[in-house]
């Protein structure tokens, strides 16, 4: 799989790749996750529905702090409303994060 970097996104809207970064903002909306992940200097959404992932996985969701280390896999679009004017849809896989340092509460 495609990892996408910040500066080839527009390039790859509507493929299918991986994201690398950490957790700058998560709200939610019942069975739906909106987070806004930071890959260095721009930002992602990921919206994460319940049926498209693990329960297990859905419950971690709503346990992520702030700078949590996350891989998002899915298909990038172009969505202006989001942060970063790209969203991740269709998510595969959220792997369980591995906390590194936590910098906020």
């Amino acid at each position: 799989m495609l990892a996408i970097a910040n500066d080839t996104a527009p390039q790859h809207v509507g493929h299918e790749g991986i994201f690398y970064g950490w957790l700058q903002r998560r709200r939610d909306s019942g069975k739906v996750r909106f987070l806004t992940v930071r890959r260095g200097t721009e930002d992602t959404q990921a919206v994460l529905g319940k049926k498209a992932v693990r329960d297990e996985q859905f419950a971690v969701l709503t346990s992520l702090i702030q700078e949590s280390s996350l891989v998002v896999t899915g298909q990038l679009r172009q969505d202006d409303r989001s942060p970063g004017g790209y969203v991740v849809s269709r998510i595969e896989t959220l792997p369980f994060p591995r906390m590194l340092y936590q910098l906020c509460p």
